[in-house]
């Protein structure tokens, strides 16, 4: 029999989760125990519920340390940890040490907050206030420089000095200083 039972952490209903059992065993049985559990594992790894599985084992002095880890998709937390049985077997045997853990799985890749989108004409709005100014002092400070081009060139200058100085300074400068006015 187990002598501990240990459930990690509060989980909703149908989310992954990860049970283990540990056991430490002495090394005089280690070899018994070890082929016990190869079989169990065996019929661990075809249970559908099982998407991941882990084993390690480790000698600790005069014991040895097995441990079983799986990640088991749609467990309810009420739901028997598929380890519990095995659990149970093993700790029946009195040279076996073994305990449970349960705990709700980290998701590999959570997803991001949603994040408030301003409305439309406040972005446009914005836009128009770090656009406008801009253009018109870019356009008649280039104009001694520009003034011999062609005109695609001089406008490529000018949109080239734009768009940088708009998307480094000045749209970042206004999002920080209007935010208030942006997310109301």
């Amino acid at each position: 029999m187990p002598d501990s039972s240990n459930t990690l952490g509060e989980a909703p209903d149908t989310e992954a989760r990860r049970v283990a059992l540990s056991l430490s065993v002495s090394e005089a049985h280690a070899a018994r125990i070890a082929a016990t559990l190869t079989g169990a594992m065996a019929e661990l790894r075809q249970q559908p519920c099982v998407e991941t599985f882990e084993f390690s084992e480790k000698p600790d002095g005069t014991t040895r340390r097995f441990r079983i880890a799986l990640g088991v998709r749609d467990m309810a937390e009420s739901d028997a940890n598929p380890l519990d049985g095995l659990a149970a077997e093993m700790g029946a045997d009195p040279h076996v040490t073994a305990s449970t853990a349960q705990c709700r799985a980290k998701p590999a890749n959570p997803a991001p907050p949603a994040q408030k989108v301003p409305a439309f004409w406040k972005r446009w709005t914005v836009s128009m206030i770090a656009v406008y100014p801009a253009l018109i002092g870019l356009v008649y400070g280039l104009s001694p420089v520009t003034a011999n081009m062609p005109k695609p060139i001089s406008l490529f200058i000018v949109a080239l000095l734009l768009t940088g100085l708009n998307a480094r300074y000045l749209v970042p400068f206004l999002n920080r200083h209007l935010q208030g006015w942006l997310f109301k």
